[in-house]
């Protein structure tokens, strides 16, 4: 049987006042926290609550940055209704900070206090929706002893979303890019990150980078213009500096050819970085179900895949469209695509 165990009110509200986190009982050093991440958007953190109570993940924290007073006391009345009905076999904790940290200090000042005590962690937005696989499969990837060998982090988002018919074929890939909409990671892969770049060590920083040095010329000006940018102002965000730390590290992150989570936040005036509007390219995906399959992709159908990737991630808006129309057509007129999926991904015998 599972741990459970439940918190007291004394001790809830006991977190809540303490604005460096809770106290936390004894755990066991090779577990993993989920982290539900909130500020302003109460009908967000409610879906994202009621999917985490039917997944019932054996950790769970939830951090909500400071908004407004009134904000805080909706915040903990919605928190205190879903901690009633909580699955006895899953831990909830919650705490709503006294003053606002802003979206990167509070995530990575969040992430680096938990991966002290806990060996991985698996971080959710309140305008990610995740698939009921997804909390398993990253707590599974980042407990594997081998991980932080290769890889910086298991991210549930991918540049692709494949219909239903071809969830079958849904594997595994590497990829040298960092997608931040649901991801994991552990003690070790995050061990040495800053949010403050410093720009005069960007080339001794990355110069033994294998993955940096595959890069061509025009794909490393693109990401130093950012990390440049970054680096004057780093609260802006953290993803970036993530992807830096992992291109510095020459480590790959672990991505399902499909995603199986999905970002509803585009458009969102509340939000800080998907206020405009869903790209044309990005189809929203239906991830509720999606699953991953336990192997990976060959090495040949990788290729064409990072080569999108590499163009989407350099905003090149132009090529992403004409890649885009090409790979339809391939689709749809081909009137069993699944076979298509059949040839480039044949089936093993275990």
């Amino acid at each position: 049987m599972g741990r459970s165990i439940r918190l007291s009110k004394d001790w809830v509200f006991h977190a809540l006042n303490n604005q460096s986190g809770p106290i936390r009982p004894n755990i066991n050093p090779s577990s993993v926290q989920v982290i539900l991440f909130g500020y302003n958007r109460l009908d967000l953190l409610e879906k994202r609550l009621s999917e985490l109570r039917s997944i019932a993940p054996t950790n769970l924290l939830v951090s909500i940055d400071f908004f407004s007073q009134s904000m805080s006391t909706e915040m903990t009345e919605l928190l205190e209704k879903h901690s009633k009905y909580w699955p006895e076999n899953s831990i909830i904790r919650y705490r709503i900070l006294k003053k606002n940290h802003g979206l990167a200090r509070h995530i990575t000042e969040t992430i680096s206090g938990s991966l002290s005590e806990y060996q991985g962690i698996v971080v959710i937005e309140d305008d990610i929706e995740v698939s009921s696989s997804f909390v398993n499969m990253a707590t599974k990837v980042v407990l594997d002893s081998d991980f932080s060998n290769k890889y910086s982090s298991f991210c549930g988002f991918s540049g692709i979303s494949l219909p239903a018919s071809f969830h079958e074929f849904n594997f595994l890939r590497q990829s040298p890019y960092f997608y931040c909409w649901g991801w994991a990671t552990n003690r070790e892969s995050w061990r040495g990150f800053t949010l403050n770049l410093d720009s005069t060590k960007f080339e001794n920083d990355l110069k033994d980078s294998r993955i940096w040095n595959n890069f061509t010329s025009e794909q490393k000006s693109v990401w130093l213009e950012r990390f440049r940018r970054i680096a004057i102002s780093p609260d802006r965000t953290w993803d970036t500096q993530f992807q830096y730390h992992s291109f510095k590290a020459g480590k790959m992150h672990l991505i399902p050819l499909s995603r199986i989570t999905e970002n509803e936040g585009f458009g969102d005036l509340r939000g800080t970085n998907t206020v405009n509007p869903r790209p044309k390219w990005m189809l929203r995906a239906v991830v509720k179900d999606s699953k991953v399959q336990d192997r990976f992709i060959p090495e040949l159908a990788q290729l064409p895949i990072t080569f999108w990737e590499s163009i989407v991630l350099a905003g090149d808006k132009k090529k992403i469209l004409r890649v885009a129309r090409i790979l339809s057509r391939i689709f749809l007129i081909n009137r069993n695509p699944p076979r298509i999926m059949s040839r480039v991904f044949p089936r093993r015998n275990h």
